[in-house]
């Protein structure tokens, strides 16, 4: 019986441990060669404690071996016609490019046969499309979130799973993660 996502026991995820469970979707000679976690530190949400399990759950998954890439936020005023107010909103800068740019980067180096994007983001579509034209002999593939489709990316990339409950809550890390050289890990109590 399929409950749904509960943040409590699938935001813990060993993206690693993952990764290597689902290689056989891809190929049974398929290998992890790295594994990139692209995001951004949301300093201007409050309270404070966002960023702090944003940053235990980095220090994870950089205790398994994936290498993180930041981008920032950047404020920008909003108007509303409406109620005539200005407000400030934060967007995500310089992920999407990053991916875009590591994909590309990745192929022409010849450092892979295959990337798997875990994502169900349309904006990478165009990147996606270039890195096939430019490389036609590597093969992107999508994995999409938990009870995430993307019609538009199924059609640009080489194949494509999905991410199922049973797998996320399968690979959860350890409510403690000793690590060698520094202080333990330890799974944040709320979400």
């Amino acid at each position: 019986m399929d409950v749904g996502l509960n943040g409590k026991d699938t935001k813990w995820l060993n993206i690693y441990s993952y990764c290597q469970s689902s290689l056989h979707l891809i190929s049974p000679e398929a290998k992890i060669n790295d594994i990139y976690y692209f995001s951004a530190l949301a300093e201007h949400i409050k309270p404070l404690s966002v960023m702090a399990r944003h940053n235990v759950f980095i220090r994870a998954l950089k205790s398994t071996g994936i290498k993180v890439r930041l981008g920032r936020f950047k404020s920008k005023n909003s108007y509303c016609r409406l109620c005539k107010k200005t407000s400030k909103r934060y967007e995500e800068k310089e992920t999407d490019v990053a991916i875009a740019v590591e994909m590309m980067r990745l192929c022409l180096t010849n450092e892979v046969d295959t990337i798997v994007l875990m994502t169900g983001d349309t904006d990478l579509a165009p990147a996606v499309r270039s890195v096939i034209e430019s490389c036609p002999d590597k093969q992107i593939w999508f994995c999409f979130p938990y009870r995430r489709q993307n019609k538009e990316l199924e059609k640009v990339a080489h194949g494509h799973f999905s991410m199922k409950i049973k797998q996320i809550r399968k690979h959860q890390f350890p409510a403690i993660i000793e690590h060698e050289g520094s202080k333990d890990i330890i799974k944040p109590e709320s979400w």
